[in-house]
């Protein structure tokens, strides 16, 4: 559980240092290749 947690809050401060002016390309399933450059989310297990 702890290792899980700190790759979490990896994540979420990740996302939160993006300018805000960028916006979010496109949401793509676990596994999904990415189409091309962009900011993408992919939602995992």
């Amino acid at each position: 559980l702890r290792g899980l947690y700190n790759i979490t809050l990896k994540s979420i401060g990740a996302a939160m240092k993006r300018n805000p002016d960028v916006r979010l390309d496109e949401v793509l399933d676990y596994g999904e290749r990415i189409p091309g450059p962009g900011f993408f989310f992919m939602d995992s297990p």
